[in-house]
């Protein structure tokens, strides 16, 4: 019983040391693909990252631009100027110099209200970083409000008001 006993072991010991040639330079081959995948991984996301970063700055941009106008139009002072405001363009350089936004707005009057007031419809467009269009459209109503008139005090003031009775002491 000893002899197979002892035969048994050396079959196992010469598979445990005998290794097919060749085999270590295969795992190493697998380790280094494995670490290339992840490699190409990070670096397509990372210029994902800054694609995306790129483009949320360029329609803040935008966004900005097109409230500007929009608070520029809102903010009429005189009658007149307000009954003549029109449509119109311009081409606006963007911040970093990379992009240049075009603005278009639509000033329509609204025949309909109670009130004197106008539809404005922006849009702005420019290029992303891929070359692809990209647009951001804003859409408003403006109305006309007197703003010298919101100081005055109604014309009617002696409902409105408490006279002065004279029974007010200092202290």
């Amino acid at each position: 019983m000893s002899v197979r006993h002892s035969r048994r072991n050396r079959i196992v010991s010469h598979f445990r040391n005998h290794r097919t040639p060749g085999f270590a330079l295969i795992e190493a081959l697998i380790a280094l693909v494995l670490i290339a995948i992840g490699l190409v991984a990070v670096s397509k996301l990372q210029t994902l990252s800054l694609f995306g970063s790129g483009d949320g700055r360029a329609r803040a941009e935008a966004a900005n631009f097109s409230q500007q106008k929009l608070e520029e139009l809102r903010n009429v002072l005189r009658r007149g100027d307000f009954t003549a405001l029109a449509s119109g363009e311009a081409d606006i350089p963007g911040s970093n110099g990379a992009n240049s936004f075009k603005l278009a707005w639509t000033v329509t009057p609204d025949p309909d209200a109670a009130i004197e007031q106008h539809l404005v419809q922006l849009s702005t467009t420019w290029t992303d970083s891929r070359g692809e269009p990209q647009q951001l459209d804003l859409n408003s109503v403006i109305a006309w409000d007197d703003p010298g008139a919101n100081g005055k005090l109604p014309l009617d003031t002696a409902k409105t008001l408490i006279s002065p009775t004279g029974e007010a002491l200092r202290g």
